[in-house]
């Protein structure tokens, strides 16, 4: 499978190498990683092989690790061979070995080793899209080989020359006169009667006493008395290729009701797991069954579609308009929270199988005495800065807003069961932090306070307190 980019690094800088993927796939750019993208079982070197040959660019994260490393520096080599566009994106202000300064003297470096990391991931991004739009694509600055001597043919004499001639014009009769021969045979063959053939057909072919077919390459005439019992053609049967027929829909016996206590159309936020990555799932329940929504992890989303019976979630995952894996979740009775746990098997060629859960907390009452849909504006602090919130209760516990600090602003999503506030922060659309909050008791306001933890790569926490007066 072809891929964007392929991205060389150490073990050390995973940490990097992860948030440049992050990134890039939020733009659509199809990145290639190890290890997540070896197949189980696969060979080692040959995935990486294959993975630089199917690469349009390499981002080679240069770093004191990355400069020692002797498998980076194959990786360089293989990509260089192959020419393959590679950026240099470089974390730590040291020159390259001779053996790698070989491969990118000439390349253009991007250096990333002053903080803060996301401004220099948005500048990789835009230059990513900058070079794959191009047509063609540059090519790897490949050390230049020397031309080799082009071979000087001595003249032909003139007395050649004549000979030369006249053997041509021999040639030239001979092969003309052989295609009139050819012609006049092929009419005369032409003319004669052909000779009797079989005929194939699907019912048996009577057999006269004169002449009897037999199976050979040429018909042969036989008498009666030599002729001998020749087994009758029978038809095969050739099956059809019949187009699979979807699976039947869920019967409304079947949905009768939803297993989701929820509000049909509403948008439910949980989090859990595929595989081993947090992910999170926002998902909307239809009166008879039918779900939709999306999961985002590792920065990106993917659509989801299925149906709700009880006890159960189907659902179909799609990468833009390909159906790339299935998910089958039961539900798991629980008296604090929702909580849904199966397996999604991906499609073909990938065929692997990762166990999935996600949850979310029961909405009993919203833990805010407020009108539903009216907005309250909060004064409080995140870290050591002040900040604004402006908050919007649901009247099943479903929370939306802002809040603002040092002249932006960051949009807020998240629920309200009783005596917590659990949010989750955007910088445009993509998620930049959770805030886990608990009421704190007060005759004269109402408080919240708690922690705020950064997504990777950041994964910084800060403090985060906010209130109003009653009303």
């Amino acid at each position: 499978m072809a891929h964007d980019v392929f991205v060389s690094h150490s073990v050390k800088d995973k940490a990097v190498a992860e948030a440049i993927v992050a990134r890039l796939e939020a733009e659509s750019v199809t990145c290639w990683i190890a290890p997540r993208d070896v197949m189980p079982g696969a060979d080692w070197g040959e995935s990486i092989i294959d993975a630089i040959e199917s690469s349009r660019i390499m981002i080679l994260i240069f770093s004191q690790s990355a400069n020692t490393s002797t498998q980076i520096k194959r990786e360089v080599e293989r990509a260089v061979n192959k020419g393959v566009y590679i950026i240099p994106f470089r974390v730590d202000d040291i020159p390259p070995t001779r053996s790698l300064e070989y491969f990118i003297s000439t390349s253009q470096w991007m250096d990333a080793f002053s903080p803060p990391l996301e401004r220099h991931l948005d500048t990789l991004a835009k230059t990513v899209t900058a070079v794959l739009k191009r047509s063609p694509l540059p090519a790897a600055h490949v050390p230049g080989q020397p031309e080799k001597p082009s071979i000087l043919t001595p003249p032909i004499p003139p007395s050649r020359r004549k000979s030369i001639l006249i053997a041509a014009t021999i040639a030239a009769l001979v092969i003309v006169g052989g295609a009139g021969l050819y012609l006049v045979q092929k009419k005369e063959r032409a003319t004669e009667k052909p000779a009797v053939t079989p005929i194939e057909t699907s019912t048996p072919v009577p057999i006269t006493p004169a002449v009897t077919p037999t199976v050979t390459t040429t018909p042969v005439p036989v008498t009666p008395a030599s002729a001998t019992p020749v087994p009758t053609l029978v038809p095969i049967a050739v099956p059809t290729p019949t187009t699979p027929s979807p699976p039947p829909p869920i019967s409304s016996a079947q949905v009768a009701q939803s297993a989701e206590p929820t509000v049909a159309g509403e948008e439910n936020t949980y989090s859990g797991q595929v595989g081993s990555s947090e992910a999170t799932f926002r998902l909307r329940f239809g009166p008879t069954g039918r779900v939709s929504g999306t999961y985002t992890q590792n920065g990106r989303t993917f659509r989801l579609e299925g149906q709700n019976p009880t006890g159960k979630l189907l659902l179909e995952e799609y990468t833009d308009t390909r159906l790339t894996a299935r998910i089958e979740l039961t539900r798991k009775n629980s008296a604090g929270d929702i909580r849904w746990e199966g397996t999604m098997h991906n499609t073909p060629p990938d065929n692997r199988s990762f166990p999935v859960w996600f949850s979310r907390q029961r909405l009993a009452q919203s833990a805010e005495p407020t009108v539903a849909g009216e907005e309250n504006t909060y004064s409080g602090q995140v870290g050591s800065s002040e900040a604004t919130f402006r908050l919007r209760f649901g009247p099943t516990g479903r929370v939306s807003g802002t809040y603002t600090q040092n002249g932006r602003t960051f949009r807020l999503e998240g629920q309200n069961p009783t005596g917590k506030l659990l949010l989750e922060e955007y910088t445009d659309a993509r998620l930049t932090a959770r805030v886990e909050l608990t009421r704190k008791n007060s005759a004269g306001d109402i408080r919240w306070e708690g922690t705020m933890h950064n997504t990777p790569p950041d994964n910084r926490s800060f403090p985060v307190w906010f209130s109003r007066q009653r009303k």
